[in-house]
């Protein structure tokens, strides 16, 4: 059991989610702070939103892609 916690790669990744889970708590509590958002903030931040999601999942399908033709 305590071997797993020898892995580098374990390590790396606990402290990966670690970092993207107090970031995310962050930004959450930073949404809270202030009460009103015109609807153009609301549609700045959803459209940046939106647009790191969809740049995780191409660059995420991106590599196995490239292993597949390599």
């Amino acid at each position: 059991m305590l071997d797993v916690f020898d892995n580098a790669n374990f390590l790396n990744g606990l402290y990966g989610a670690l970092i993207a889970g107090l970031f995310t708590g962050v930004g959450g509590f930073c949404i809270y702070l202030k009460k009103k958002y015109s609807q153009t903030n609301i549609n700045v931040m959803l459209n940046i939103a939106a647009g790191v999601m969809l740049a995780a999942s191409f660059f995420a399908l991106l590599v196995p892609a490239m292993e597949e033709l390599l």
